[in-house]
């Protein structure tokens, strides 16, 4: 587990043999989830200056197979103003995401 939870890895080991959790690259899956998570690093540049658009993009990628009622959680250490900009880009696309 790539991060200390106090029991988290018997409850990732419970769902994982129960099918209850997967996770998965291929975004043709998206369209059957009910929980959808986006988990990417921001990357920065030579000065460490964040990209803000990182994110947004990623779920820019994902509008065609994102469905209404989905909720979706973003997973990264974002930059201020990032959830908004993701915000935008939902409400502009007219799904009705939670």
């Amino acid at each position: 587990m790539p991060f200390d939870e106090p029991g988290a890895s018997d409850v990732l080991t419970q769902v994982l043999s129960t099918k209850a959790f997967s996770a998965s690259s291929d975004r043709n899956v998206v369209s059957n989830a009910e929980h959808v998570v986006v988990v990417i690093g921001t990357p920065v540049d030579e000065h460490l200056n964040p990209d803000p658009e990182a994110v947004p993009n990623a779920v820019i990628s994902l509008l065609d197979v994102l469905m209404d009622g989905q909720h979706l959680v973003l997973r990264s250490t974002v930059y201020p103003g990032v959830t908004k900009l993701v915000e935008k880009v939902i409400a502009n696309s007219g799904k009705k995401l939670m």
